[in-house]
């Protein structure tokens, strides 16, 4: 009986990012759709893609994908599923190689193969078979074959016969098991330490497939779902954002999203989910191999949020702060430059941007600067003995104080004196104005 992993750990986004984010080697090529042609049905071709996120042996995974061998039942020569520490521009021999043969010095590997053809010199059965082994050598007879080879079908001796076929691969790190099964059927199964003794305690390795041509070929495929690595168990959005959950079905299947809240449409494989907060789902949906499993995934919201207020107003002439408290430690930036406290502030609409990772919010922020009253002032005023000087601060909606508490728009003095005058606009701006009056003696007759 299959059994299913609980928890699985890569982001959709990295599921949706595969076509984005693999590196096609040698004679493989992109087909689009999450589908690769690993080679062409054409003599000695070679191929690999390799996937640029790289998997976590530490967490337990599932891999789900579909391969085709092609049509053609003398050809050759096969694929290999490949977990390695060597790089993105990995690659074999071609031939009974499979573009996975000769790794070996090259750094520690894993392969799981998919031989299609019989070479007798590596121990092949007559049969199309499955076959675990490491550092790159495929030669069931020598010591670095770890499992098989095995069928690849146990009910049929050809998997060239143009169809899709399912292939599964469960890692259980608890256990240190691994396990991969072909069209839903147990085909082989291994208790490794793969961390340990296979690459050397780095737990993060680069994924991907291999196939080859030789002196036969075949057209090898494979096409990897959306959902290939399983329901994440914690998934992150941002307030306002959407998410796609998704579990690789069944055509036909039954699917039950439970809640149905914030969904567009629980009842199918991929539902799209807009949260408005953090929520937890169930799903209860028929499988690939038409078994019923059940997996739970929580949503978690990240909303970006701040106290920023909408209007700010300050005099020209004593310019105040804007005061953002940032428990969260955001990143800011006013009008796309990096926000400081005592940034200059001007007159007009800005947008203050608060990030947070991937998720961020806009806040618009109005600045007033009202400017205080400016008067055509002299700061030493003279006048002769007996005279006297009329200091007029007009100005339009104004209030004033001089250092006598009069509040008129003059001042009239006959005196040496310091005159101060605070004059206060109608907006609330105040500017200070100080003059030294003096009063000069009138000359005596000679």
């Amino acid at each position: 009986m299959r059994y299913f992993l609980s928890a699985v750990f890569l982001v959709f986004a990295f599921a949706m990012s595969f076509a984005q984010s693999s590196s096609v080697v040698g004679d493989a090529e992109d087909l689009g759709n999450n589908c690769y042609q690993i080679t062409e049905n054409i003599l000695w071709q070679s191929g690999a893609v390799w996937f640029n996120d790289p998997l976590n042996l530490e967490e337990d995974f599932e891999i789900t994908l579909s391969m085709n061998f092609g049509s053609n039942d003398g050809g050759a020569d096969g694929m290999v599923f490949v977990m390695q520490d060597i790089g993105l521009n990995a690659e074999g021999e071609d031939g009974g190689g499979m573009g996975y043969d000769g790794f070996g010095g090259n750094g520690p590997s894993i392969g799981i193969e998919i031989d299609t053809y019989q070479n007798n010199d590596q121990g092949d059965p007559a049969f199309d078979h499955m076959a675990l082994s490491l550092n790159g050598y495929i030669n069931h007879n020598g010591p670095f074959n770890y499992a098989g080879p095995v069928a690849a079908d146990f009910t049929a001796q050809n998997i060239e016969d143009g169809q899709d076929h399912t292939f599964t691969l469960t890692w259980d790190r608890s256990e240190n098991e691994l396990n991969v099964f072909f069209d839903c059927a147990p085909r082989l199964s291994a208790n490794i330490d793969l961390v340990a003794d296979i690459f050397d305690n780095d737990p993060f390795i680069w994924w991907g497939f291999t196939a080859a041509t030789g002196g036969l070929s075949n057209e090898h495929k494979v096409c990897i779902s959306e959902f290939a690595l399983g329901l994440e168990d914690t998934q992150e959005v941002c307030l306002g954002d959407q998410v796609q959950l998704g579990v690789v079905g069944a055509e036909g299947g039954i699917y039950q999203w439970s809640p149905t809240d914030f969904l567009d449409n629980p009842n199918i494989a991929n539902p799209i989910c807009t949260p408005a907060n953090d929520i937890g789902y169930t799903v209860t949906f028929t499988d690939v191999c038409g078994e019923q499993t059940q997996l739970e995934t929580t949503v978690e919201v990240i909303n970006v949020e701040l106290d920023v207020p909408e209007e700010v107003t300050f005099c020209d002439d004593e310019p105040a702060p804007l005061n953002i408290d940032n428990p969260e430690g955001l990143e800011l930036l006013w009008d796309g430059e990096p926000f400081t406290p005592d940034l200059e502030l001007t007159d007009g609409a800005h947008m203050l941007t608060a990030q947070l990772g991937e998720c961020s919010n806009e806040f618009d922020v109005l600045v007033n600067v009202q400017e205080a009253p400016v008067i055509d002032w002299e700061e030493s005023i003279s006048f002769c003995d007996g005279g006297e000087q009329l200091i007029d601060a007009t100005f339009q909606g104004a209030t004033y104080s001089w250092q006598d508490a009069s509040a008129s728009p003059t001042y009239l003095t006959d005196q040496t004196e310091t005159v101060t005058l605070n004059i206060t606009s109608d907006s609330g701006c105040e500017r200070t104005y100080i003059a030294e009056v003096t009063e000069f003696p009138n000359p005596e007759p000679q």
